[in-house]
């Protein structure tokens, strides 16, 4: 059997905190949330999400 040699590159990762009231979005789990977050909250709730807080 033979060898084989990945290459393994650095990779960045992004990652996102939504804090949401359970009061703004009834039903939210009930959404189809393989999709889009921002979608489904301006679409199904008529909510719009912001970055009023940038955290480093």
């Amino acid at each position: 059997m033979g060898t084989h040699q990945q290459d393994i590159s650095p990779v960045s990762v992004v990652g996102e905190l939504n804090y949401l009231l359970a009061s703004w979005c009834p039903g939210l789990l009930d959404a189809d949330l393989n999709t889009s977050l921002t979608r489904v909250l301006r679409e199904r709730f008529s909510r719009v999400q912001s970055r009023c807080e940038l955290e480093s």
